[in-house]
């Protein structure tokens, strides 16, 4: 049995850490000594920033938790660790149990966001740690390493750094949007929450903060195209349902936060705030595939 409380502050320390790092890369390197990579294409990069970032994360967080299972985007090779002590937190608010070990996965993308990284919209990037246990996330932290802000939180106990809601309750459904990878099948499905306004938001984490923050009601991805995956929504969907929102596919169904081979989640998204959850019912979701489960 370990304490959640004291992974979810490792988590904020190991979170934080990485966003130093990142912001120490960025004033020395700046983009072009950055080695960017892409994955499957020009839309999505990979930097020296992210591999470095998840290395750390990882190092810090299995010092004290050695066996904790944690997939990270980057598959990056645990490097060793400094002396610097680790910064425990005491979540006073966060009254978490003990739970074993071996039931909890971490989910780790050390930088949400490398797009608009590269490109310096930097306000859009964020570290996400998830936690899931039995396939579904029970508690996230979320960084924001150019703002200097960290938000955590778990579903039963709330989420720490959230100004109070300014969304108001009128009949407008405001949808988080990217800067990039639009196309039109995303667009049809957001003229099913008309009347609809737009607000460009970089990046899966900061899309999900601009939901617990109250500045749009949804999140919408198809299925379509889907390009999120399980390390972009572990920690979001842990707090959104801490709040009261929800995060599911485009059928109503969630995702299950297990080791699979894929960790795509290609059924699509609909993320909403608890203010957003009454939009939903205006989506008519498409048949399922055939082969969709």
């Amino acid at each position: 049995m370990i304490s959640l409380r004291s992974l979810v502050s490792a988590c904020i320390d190991a979170g934080e850490r990485a966003g130093r790092e990142i912001v120490r890369i960025q004033n020395e390197l700046g983009v072009a000594g950055m080695q960017v990579k892409t994955k499957s294409g020009p839309q999505d990069p990979v930097t020296i920033a992210d591999v470095t970032g998840e290395q750390l994360i990882k190092s810090t967080i299995l010092r004290e938790f050695p066996g904790l299972t944690i997939v990270g985007e980057e598959s990056a090779a645990v490097t060793p660790q400094d002396d610097q002590p680790r910064l425990n937190l005491n979540l006073v608010s966060l009254p978490l149990p003990e739970v074993p070990m071996n039931e909890l996965i971490l989910w780790v993308d050390p930088l949400d966001g490398t797009l608009e990284f590269v490109e310096g919209r930097l306000q859009f990037v964020t570290v996400l740690l998830g936690i899931s246990r039995g396939g579904r996330p029970i508690a996230g932290v979320l960084h924001q390493p150019f703002v200097g802000r960290t938000v955590y939180g778990a579903p039963g106990y709330g989420v720490v750094n959230i100004p109070p809601p300014v969304m108001t309750n009128g009949d407008v459904c405001t949808v988080a949007v990217t800067f990039a990878r639009g196309n039109p099948d995303l667009y049809a499905m957001m003229h099913c929450f008309d009347p609809t306004r737009e607000e460009k938001v970089g990046g899966s984490g900061t899309k999900g903060l601009a939901l617990l923050d109250g500045q749009v009601h949804l999140w919408v991805v198809p299925h379509t195209k889907s390009y999120i995956s399980r390390w972009d929504t572990c920690a979001v969907e842990a707090m959104l349902e801490a709040m009261g929102g929800s995060l599911t596919d485009v059928w109503g169904d969630r995702y299950e936060y297990t080791i699979l081979p894929s960790y795509y989640n290609t059924r699509g998204l609909i993320a909403a705030s608890p203010d957003g959850k009454k939009f939903i019912t205006r989506y008519q979701p498409p048949p399922r595939p055939l082969t969709q489960k």
